[in-house]
């Protein structure tokens, strides 16, 4: 999904694919100017995080060669006691009043914040997402407002892969409120897409898969 300024409703049909074209044209850019680059190095971490740490050129030549591929993986260990520093270290959030606040208040916010963290299983959620920046170099959170068991709204957390993420190519700081567009890409089937977005749009879809007129 990208950044993009509501459209208006009842647009008709080119107008439609012209913002879909405009989409997908967003999307590539910021997948050919960085992305695939960064998925390459990400998966290259993961793997050597898990001792996959010869390509299979140079294991192939030592096995022609009669002679072992050794691997002695110092990366395992380094990285998970960094992660078990992590997870017995963490901070103790609690809410202090400042300038015309007072201490009720803060108490309260802190419960808040309590309530928040345990239903989201905040301290599983944060340890994914270090281990995620720590190995893969980038991590996310996904904070966002959820509907589904209240009518009121609850704040939802979670973790996004960070190879399903892409960023704006032009970013150049951390705070994604600088960045102009992010996407975040995952395969649904049609039955998925029928459910989120409506019989009429899986149809539609039905139809150019068949024809092979798709982005």
């Amino acid at each position: 999904m990208a950044v993009y300024k509501k459209p208006k409703k009842n647009l008709n049909k080119a107008e439609q694919l012209a913002l879909a074209k405009s989409q997908w044209d967003s999307y590539t850019r910021a997948r050919d100017n960085g992305h695939e680059e960064y998925i390459h190095m990400a998966k290259k971490c993961d793997a050597y995080y898990r001792g996959e740490q010869w390509d299979e050129y140079d294991m192939q030549t030592l096995d022609d060669q009669g002679r072992p591929a050794l691997t002695i993986n110092t990366i395992l260990p380094t990285i998970n006691a960094v992660l078990a520093e992590q997870s017995t270290k963490k901070a103790d959030i609690q809410f202090k009043p400042r300038g015309g606040g007072n201490q009720e208040v803060a108490d309260v916010l802190t419960k808040v914040y309590a309530q928040i963290a345990d239903n989201n299983k905040l301290d599983w959620t944060e340890a994914q997402v270090f281990s995620d920046g720590l190995i893969q170099d980038r991590g996310y959170f996904d904070v966002r407002v959820d509907f589904d068991d209240h009518v009121q709204g609850e704040v939802r957390i979670e973790a996004k892969d960070p190879l399903d993420i892409l960023i704006d190519p032009d970013a150049k700081h951390y705070d994604p409120r600088t960045w102009n567009e992010i996407f975040e890409t995952k395969w649904m089937s049609l039955d998925e897409i029928e459910e989120v977005y409506g019989q009429k749009q899986a149809d539609q879809l039905r139809m150019l898969a068949e024809t092979g007129t798709t982005l």
